[in-house]
Formats: structure tokens, C-alpha cells, sequence
């Protein structure tokens, strides 16, 4: 019996530790959670206060790639930027005559320093001008760094700075009054629409000089043709009166030879004078020209074309300086429609793609998002007659694709952007990617 009290006391020892063992582990695994619900808690209010400072400082940014272009609407419908400037004069007197009146800043209740209404008084407007200076040189800032990108953001700097500044004067119970805020908004506004008012004048500044230089080369154009016409004329004259002096002195045998080259004479001078007859009526019209449909499919993709005019004698002359060092290929041409009155077929072509042009917020960009299936239906909708060639060559971009497959070689390519960290909202819930976890290692 001896022998078998040993097994039995091992026993019994072992499984006393197992449970003590086990008892610690339990323990320990409460604590570890209690951790971690706590650590959960404190993450999650301090993830909220982040969102909160997060959307804080973004409503303050200027942020190019958040800007929500086009969204804007003008207040006002001044003509040009003389009478912005006229209307931000007038703002800005209206600003001087609220501030000499005491309708900028407002204290409701007396105020007596040490029982003196007077001292309380002084002091009183001694705050209003330190506030109203704060305010001023905020909202001069915003004023005179507002751009078409940065609009809502210089608008919410004087509104916080407006609440910032009211609430410091709780105690002195001086306000700026909403009305002066407003009138400041107001002259942002004015500020910024006549910046976008001036830029609208120099762009159509820019694009008459152009029309005015594109004018100039067709009138040289058709000046050379009509004085090469005239010599032509010229010279086939001169030709002719020497030929008919020799008609009257050739023997009959010559005679039929030399009256069949009078006659061809006759024939090329004639086809002069209409060549130069032509030029001087082409130079006196100002609309004839040419509706070009042109495509870039290594600049801008499958399915956007472009829709242009030119009064060009070889308007692809025209389509190939389009194609210079501003785009890396060249346009190709998918058709030419010549019109006596090209500004109104144009025109007539852009009003019909006017829901799919590209640029929205420039009306006189000439790029639609349309396929040739789309545009041969609509000349065909508008009665014009036109040879569309479905396919663009794309040759120097098709042969720059055979070339990158050629140079790839098997090489591997770039390595993609890593995404920029963001906080997860709860770093410890299951499955979350990226945790700090670690896998067992394999040996």
C-alpha cells in the first residue's frame, strides 16, 4: 500500500498547481480585458475628438483636390469689372458709415468702472475698437487672398473669427452685430466676382486677339492668292496677245497648231481671272470656312473629339498646329465641312453636344465627350452631307504602344503608391488588418 500513495500524493499535487495555474491565468485574462475595455473607451474619445479637430482644420485648408469647382453662383450681375469695383467702393462706405453710426458693434447694458459711467463708457468703446480692429485686418486677409479655389474656406475664416471674437466679449458684453459680418461677406463677394469677372474679360481679350491674328493670316492668305492670280493672268495675257499677233502671220499648215494653243491661252486665262475674281470675294466674306471634327486619342482618350473652325484655304494646316508641342501626338482629322457660314454651323454643332462638353466651367473650350457614332448621327440630324473617317490613324501613339511593349522586356512594373495611414475606428475589434498581431513562425 505504500507503493501506491506515492502516484496518488503526485497526483494530487500536480493537479493543485494545474488549478492554482489555472486561477492565475483567469485572473490575468479579467485584468487584460478590463485593460482593454478601458483602452477601447479612451481610444474611442479620442478618435472622436480627432474627427472633430480633423473637420475643424479641414474646413480651414485650402485644398486644391477638395474644392468643389462650378458650385459656386454669383449674387451679383454686374456687367463688367468697372462696376464691380464701382459696387466694392460702395460696400466698403457702407463698412465706414455702419462703424461712424455704432451699427458695427453693439453693448446692450451700462457699463461703470468703480461706480463711473464715464470710465465704463470709455472703456467700453475702447474694446469695441480693439475688436473691430481684430475683425477688420481678419476679414482684409480673407479679402485679399480669396481665389476661385478658395472661396467657402476665406468665408468660414471671418465667420469663426466673428464668433471667436464675440465670445471674448462675453464679459464685456460688446458684440460685433451680424449686419457688419454681412457687410464684409458682401465685400468678399464682390472681391471675388470681380476677379473672376476680370478673368472672364481677359480670356475673351485673349480669344479676340487670336480671332483677330487667325483673320489677319486668312486675309494674307487669300492676298497671295490673289496676286499670284494676277501675274498668272498676267502672264497668260502677254502669252495670248503674242500667239494671236503669230496666228496672223502663220502659214495654213501652222495654222490649226496655232490656233488650238490661242484657244488653251484663252482657257488658262481665263481660269486665272476666276482664281483671282475668287480671292477678292473670299477675302471680302468673313464667315466662309471650315467645320473640323478632330480626335487625339493619345492626348485624351477613346470617344472625345473636337469640334473647331477655321477660315483656312488648307485648314489642315490649322489641325496640324493643334497637334504642336502642347499635346505629345498629333490630332487626326475625321472630317472637313466647308460653309458659307461657318461661326452659325458651328455653333449649331456645339448646342447640339452642349450636355457633354468636358470643361464646364469654360464654355469656350471646343472638347466633347462624344463617339463618331453620335457624331455621324447628328450631321445626319442636322442635313450635312460629310465623308467620316470612323477610325483615327493614331499613328505615333499606336507605334509608341508597340515600342513600351517592346521595352517592357519582362521588367516589373512600378511599384504602386502606399496609401497614406488612416486611424482605424476601432484598432481592437476582430479580423482588423493590420492590428500588430503576429503569426506563428514556421522553422
Amino acid at each position: 500500500m505504500p507503493t501506491a500513495s506515492v502516484p496518488n500524493s503526485l497526483t494530487r499535487s500536480v493537479r493543485s498547481l494545474a488549478e492554482a495555474q489555472n486561477a492565475e491565468i483567469a485572473r490575468e485574462t479579467l485584468r487584460l480585458k478590463s485593460e482593454s475595455e478601458t483602452l477601447r473607451q479612451q481610444y474611442a474619445t479620442a478618435f472622436q475628438r480627432y474627427q472633430q479637430l480633423n473637420a475643424e482644420v479641414s474646413s480651414l485648408e485650402e485644398d486644391l483636390e477638395n474644392v468643389a469647382v462650378g458650385l459656386y453662383k454669383p449674387h451679383f450681375t454686374y456687367v463688367d469689372s468697372e462696376n464691380y469695383k464701382n459696387a466694392i467702393n460702395m460696400a466698403r462706405d457702407r463698412q465706414k458709415t455702419m462703424i461712424r453710426s455704432g451699427l458695427a458693434t453693439r453693448c446692450p447694458s451700462e457699463v461703470s468702472v468703480q461706480g463711473d459711467k464715464r470710465k465704463g463708457e470709455r472703456l467700453v468703446k475702447d474694446y469695441e475698437k480693439v475688436v473691430l480692429r481684430a475683425f477688420n485686418a481678419e476679414s482684409d486677409a480673407a479679402i485679399s487672398n480669396v481665389s476661385w479655389n478658395n472661396f467657402e474656406v476665406m468665408k468660414t475664416r471671418i465667420e469663426k473669427t466673428f464668433d471667436t471674437l464675440n465670445k471674448l466679449g462675453t464679459v464685456m458684453q460688446v458684440s460685433l452685430t451680424p449686419e457688419y459680418m454681412a457687410a464684409r461677406v458682401e465685400e468678399l463677394r464682390l472681391v471675388f466676382e470681380a476677379a473672376e469677372k476680370k478673368q472672364q474679360e481677359r480670356q475673351e481679350q485673349r480669344r479676340q486677339r487670336a480671332e483677330q491674328r487667325e483673320e489677319e493670316r486668312v486675309q494674307r492668305e487669300w492676298l497671295k492668292k490673289q496676286e499670284e492670280a494676277e501675274k498668272d493672268e498676267a502672264k497668260y495675257q502677254k502669252a495670248l496677245d503674242t500667239a494671236r499677233r503669230e496666228l496672223e502671220t502663220t502659214h495654213d499648215a501652222e495654222r490649226e497648231a496655232m490656233a488650238a494653243r490661242v484657244q488653251a491661252l484663252e482657257a488658262e486665262l481665263a481660269a486665272a481671272h476666276d482664281r483671282k475674281e475668287r480671292a477678292i470675294a473670299q477675302a471680302q466674306l468673313t464667315k466662309v470656312g471650315y467645320i473640323y471634327v478632330i480626335s487625339n486619342i493619345g492626348a485624351f482618350g477613346e470617344g472625345v473629339l473636337k469640334i473647331g473652325l477655321t477660315r483656312r484655304l488648307e485648314p489642315e494646316e490649322r489641325v496640324k498646329e493643334l497637334g504642336d508641342a502642347s499635346v505629345p501626338f498629333p490630332f487626326d482629322i475625321h472630317t472637313l465641312i466647308y460653309s458659307e457660314n461657318a461661326p452659325a454651323l458651328e455653333a449649331r454643332l456645339h448646342n447640339h453636344f452642349w450636355d457633354k462638353r468636358l470643361n464646364w466651367a469654360n464654355d469656350r473650350k471646343e472638347f466633347f465627350r462624344v463617339n463618331l457614332n453620335e457624331m455621324s448621327a447628328a450631321l445626319t440630324e442636322l442635313g450635312l452631307k460629310a465623308n467620316l473617317l470612323n477610325v483615327p490613324e493614331a499613328r505615333e501613339y499606336r507605334e509608341t504602344l508597340v515600342v513600351v511593349e517592346r521595352n517592357r522586356s519582362g521588367s516589373s512594373p512600378n511599384a504602386p503608391t502606399v496609401a497614406s495611414t488612416r486611424l482605424p475606428a476601432d484598432p481592437f475589434a476582430e479580423g482588423m488588418e493590420g492590428s500588430g498581431r503576429t503569426e506563428p513562425m514556421n522553422v
